[in-house]
């Protein structure tokens, strides 16, 4: 005998995976709205209606049916068919072309970033400095105000992963 129940002839055990992927309803869901169901299957009874190009997390991937588990942003959960959802890439990681920097009074200096993956779907970023009157930044452009230390951080705005370059401005001896 198994350790675990066997299903009855003809009925179909769903598996899943854990999943933790951002997933998009596609452009093309007829009619205008996807159902979120309480099961999986159209008999089940519709806890959330999603339409186009919502984003969503899938929680749970099946294995053997194409009823996804997803979870709304508002807590919700249910099941959805993965003929109508599509992934949707987020920045998962932000790297600066400069971790450290010494720079003088006045001194410019322009820092780029990579984002990852390349096919991220959202790229905007946000730049900030610690101490503004120390050093600013506008578009990873560095501008040397005084001497002191800040710390520059880029944002990806989506997601909130960041990445930092600490910044060291010393008087301009003349």
């Amino acid at each position: 005998m198994p350790s675990y129940a066997a299903p009855y002839p003809g009925e179909t055990v769903n598996e899943y995976s854990d999943d933790n992927t951002k997933i998009r309803v596609k452009a093309s869901v007829a009619p205008d709205k996807l159902y979120v169901r309480s099961g999986a299957g159209t008999q089940y009874s519709i806890v959330a209606k999603l339409s186009a190009g919502d984003i969503v997390t899938r929680i749970k991937r099946s294995n053997n049916t194409q009823w996804d588990i997803v979870r709304l942003n508002d807590g919700t959960t249910g099941y959805v068919f993965r003929e109508y959802i599509e992934v949707y890439n987020v920045v998962t990681s932000l790297s600066l072309s400069k971790s450290d920097v010494s720079m003088k009074k006045g001194e410019t200096l322009k820092l780029t970033y990579t984002i990852g993956p390349e096919n991220a779907e959202n790229k905007n970023v946000t730049w900030s400095s610690s101490n503004e009157g120390v050093v600013s930044v506008d578009n990873g452009n560095l501008t040397a105000k005084a001497p002191g230390e800040a710390v520059i951080t880029l944002k990806a705005v989506e997601t909130g992963i960041t990445a930092s370059c600490k910044v060291k401005v010393s008087a301009n001896v003349e």
